[in-house]
């Protein structure tokens, strides 16, 4: 019975060993479908110019303003803002409560609220950022002073007592689209831009952007919405002298400058390798930029012109090399 049984097993164990067999030929295995992924073109980096337009003559035709012989290097470091300052500012700004702390791994979140405004501090490695917006206004009366001027007396006062210079860049008359106002009607509101600046000169990024702080003043003089990325601190360092127009148009040439921009009407123009034919600067500016490797400020020829592509296409384009040896 023992020998029966076993012979028995034997036969259904072959019989399902050949359906499964069976089944796996008759039935394709499934095949895993990789799924397409299209990418959007990344934004340009800043391309160094042998790596971006070759062959290309670059020549400036604009007039060549007064420009010093030499200028100083500055040293740069990050405020770090202590508790003490963090609570002065939001005490200065009308916020008396202890504010709410949040962390999202490495970024860190301090906000202030009341009834009538936010305040809001983040803190992601050296990088700082600050918000301020007011929902509600007590002044009625128009203030004597400007709007501008008050403006930049309030950052001071506020937020830069650590000695941060502010060079007043341009005004733009209409509300930031997403600032909250719960007063009706609405109040006239202007925005001012202010740049950053180390002497009478600007300063660049590393992405060259200007560094700029956006506030926004009602008709009562009264600071609706401040934003900006806290600007690091400067030493003088040592005088440099600067070299030509020329010699910087001419390092251009060799391959020593920087590519930042290429537009037509505005938008990005930028494509994998750009070819131009010639380039023609007609605008130079002295800048100050950043080096990240010596935390130096060294000066800088920003120049802006035209440039014809070997498709025949004129684009804007922005260059820039160092103003030194």
């Amino acid at each position: 019975m023992n020998k029966r049984f076993f012979i028995i097993l034997f036969f259904v164990l072959v019989t399902l060993g050949l359906g499964v067999v069976f089944s796996l030929k008759s039935k394709p295995f499934p095949k895993t479908i990789t799924p397409v992924v299209h990418y959007a073109a990344p934004p340009p980096k800043i391309s160094v110019v042998p790596n971006a337009p070759t062959n290309t003559t670059v020549s400036f035709t604009g007039a060549v303003s007064a420009f010093p012989a030499s200028l100083s290097t500055y040293h740069y470091e990050y405020h770090n803002y202590s508790d003490n300052e963090k609570g002065e500012i939001a005490l200065n700004l009308g916020f008396s409560a202890p504010p709410i702390k949040l962390s999202y791994g490495e970024e860190k979140r301090t906000v202030w609220k009341n009834a009538t405004a936010t305040l809001l501090f983040v803190q992601n490695g050296v990088s700082q950022y600050w918000s301020y917006l007011l929902f509600r206004s007590s002044p009625t009366t128009h203030p004597a002073q400007s709007l501008s001027a008050l403006a930049k007396i309030m950052l001071e006062k506020s937020f830069f007592s650590y000695g941060a210079a502010l060079l007043p860049l341009n005004t733009v008359s209409q509300p930031i689209e997403h600032m909250q106002i719960a007063e009706s009607p609405r109040p006239l509101l202007s925005n001012y831009f202010f740049a950053v600046r180390a002497g009478d000169y600007p300063i660049y990024s590393s992405i060259f952007t200007l560094s700029y702080v956006v506030i926004v003043m009602d008709e009562y003089g009264a600071a609706r919405y401040v934003s900006f990325i806290s600007q690091p601190n400067l030493v003088p360092e040592k005088s440099v002298p600067l070299i030509s127009v020329d010699d910087a148009v001419a390092s251009i040439n060799k391959g020593l400058g920087i590519l930042v921009a290429v537009t037509k009407n505005g938008d990005s123009y930028w494509e994998k390798t750009p070819q131009f034919k010639s380039a023609s600067l007609s605008d130079i500016q002295l800048i100050y930029y950043p080096n990240q490797e010596s935390s130096l400020l060294t000066p800088f020829y920003l120049f802006r012109g035209t440039a014809q592509t070997t498709e025949g296409v004129v684009v804007d384009v922005v260059y820039t090399v160092s103003a030194t040896e």
